[in-house]
C-alpha cells in the first residue's frame, strides 16, 4: 500500500494547495508495510460556552497524518442537529509540548469527514506517548463533538 496524496484540495483553491498539501516524500518515506490507524483523541458532549479534556494513549508507535472532527448541536427548533462551533487544544505530554501554536478553530483547521485536516509533515508518536485534547465549546447550546485522529502503524 503506497501514499498518495491528492494533486489539489479544491476546496482551497488552486493556488493554495500546496500550502496545505503533505510532502508526499515524507510520507512515502514511512513505508509500504504500515497500516492505516485511527484514534479518538476526544468524544463527548460539551455544554454551551463550557470547556472539556480528553486523553489519548498509543499502543504502539503511529505517526498522525491527519484530523478529523464532528460536531453536532443538540437544541430546539431550527438548529437541531446543526454543526456547531468550538476550538482543540493538543498537547504532546511526553513532549510537554502544543502540537500547534494555539487553539485550532474547527471552522478553520479540523476537517470534517469528507475534507480532512492533512498534516504538512507525519507526527511521530512512541509507544505509550499520550495526546491530551482540550475543547472548548463556542456554541450557546451543548455539542457533541469528536476529533479524530488518523495515520499509520506497523
Amino acid at each position: 500500500m503506497g501514499f498518495t496524496v491528492a494533486p489539489q484540495l479544491n476546496y482551497r483553491g488552486p493556488y493554495a494547495s500546496p500550502f496545505y498539501l503533505p510532502f508526499e516524500a515524507e510520507l512515502q518515506s514511512l513505508g509500504e508495510s504500515k497500516m492505516p490507524f485511527a484514534f479518538v483523541l476526544y468524544d463527548g458532549t460539551i455544554g454551551a460556552q463550557q470547556t472539556d479534556r480528553g486523553q489519548y494513549s498509543t499502543p504502539e508507535e503511529c505517526w498522525i497524518t491527519h484530523l478529523v472532527a464532528s460536531s453536532h448541536l443538540i437544541a430546539e427548533g431550527p438548529l437541531s442537529g446543526t454543526t456547531g462551533q468550538f476550538t482543540v487544544e493538543l498537547f504532546d505530554a511526553g513532549r510537554q509540548q502544543l502540537l500547534q501554536s494555539s487553539s485550532i478553530n474547527s471552522l478553520n483547521n479540523m476537517g470534517s469527514g469528507q475534507l480532512e485536516f492533512l498534516l504538512k509533515h507525519p507526527y511521530r508518536m512512541p509507544t505509550n506517548a499520550q495526546i491530551v485534547s482540550k475543547v472548548i465549546n463556542l456554541s450557546p447550546y451543548q455539542n457533541v463533538i469528536q476529533v479524530v485522529g488518523w495515520g499509520v502503524r506497523d
